[in-house]
């Protein structure tokens, strides 16, 4: 399917662009940049890169034959179409190792993903101390249970902590750990692990307005959009692993990062207070407007103009 799109959409362009135009192309699927670079050698196009995934280092797969062929079939498309581009935007920073594994010169600008003003500003009142509280903190991991996502730490936890409270939400079922998360929960009688399926965006809203600290359980690197929705909703942030999440959450002292184990995890949640929640609060309320999309376009439009 990706190869179709991608010759669909080289016979489209071939047919209406324009020397001089601008073409701005995500870096994935793969497939499409090995056209667009074959239509910029028979044009003048000018062409943007925007790093927003990267193939393959993204896809944590098991099978070591299918992990073989897949890193094999993304070099191809690859080696052939990154060095041939005119300027690079990546939304994390360690996403640059990949475009100089590909154009070993190429420099490239730190565009992230952000948060909407309009879906948030003004939306979200936390409740961290409301005397009616249950839990002594709320915890909100937005995902789907992928491979990627592993929630066992945090789950070993909350075993022997009943007190905090985890809500997952945006798991339908389909998620490739959502059986042995839902096998653990089962097993151990977790009451204080809540999962809601897939929820419109007004809903996500509302739910991590109730929380404290959103989490970012991510093996892969990256800066995900949860990232950004817990800067929406104002939330402290909480990483798991070494990863562009958690540098950037230290780097801005809004949350807390750990090892990725079960050890790691609990040790530091014991040393968290409701008063130490509330500073990281206060952390991210000052640089939050710097990653609303409304600035971070600005950016990314001046970076076009130029």
């Amino acid at each position: 399917s990706n190869l179709i799109f991608a010759f669909k959409t080289y016979s489209i362009l071939k047919k209406n662009i324009e020397d001089g135009d601008i073409v701005i192309v995500p870096s994935r699927p793969i497939e499409i940049l090995y056209f667009i670079a074959a239509l910029k050698k028979r044009t003048k196009l000018k062409v943007i890169l925007d790093i927003r995934d990267i193939w393959p280092d993204a896809f944590q797969i098991e099978k070591k034959l299918l992990k073989a062929v897949f890193n094999w079939y993304c070099d191809f498309f690859l080696r052939h179409s990154v060095k041939k581009f005119d300027i690079y935007v990546h939304i994390a920073p360690s996403f640059i190792n990949w475009l100089n594994r590909y154009s070993e010169k190429a420099t490239s600008s730190f565009v992230p993903l952000g948060w909407e003003t309009s879906r948030w500003e003004g939306k979200v009142t936390n409740n961290l101390h409301m005397p009616e509280r249950n839990y002594y903190l709320q915890l909100v991991c937005v995902a789907q249970l992928q491979f990627q996502i592993d929630v066992r730490p945090v789950l070993n936890f909350l075993k022997n902590n009943h007190t905090y409270h985890l809500t997952i939400i945006g798991e339908n079922g389909s998620g490739e750990r959502y059986n042995e998360v839902l096998d653990y929960i089962r097993q151990n009688d977790l009451r204080n692990v809540t999962i809601i399926g897939a929820v419109g965006r007004d809903e996500i809203v509302e739910y991590l307005g109730k929380a404290d600290i959103g989490l970012v359980p991510m093996i892969s690197s990256s800066l995900p959009n949860k990232v950004f929705d817990y800067l929406g909703a104002k939330l402290p942030i909480i990483v798991l692993g070494e990863n562009d999440s958690a540098d950037f959450v230290n780097k801005y002292s809004i949350g807390w990062s750990c090892k990725y184990d079960s050890d790691s995890f609990s040790t530091m949640m014991l040393t968290i207070s409701k008063e130490e929640v509330l500073e990281k609060r206060d952390s991210v309320l000052k640089i939050r407007m710097q990653f609303s999309r409304d600035n971070l376009h600005k950016e990314f439009f001046n970076i076009i103009t130029q």
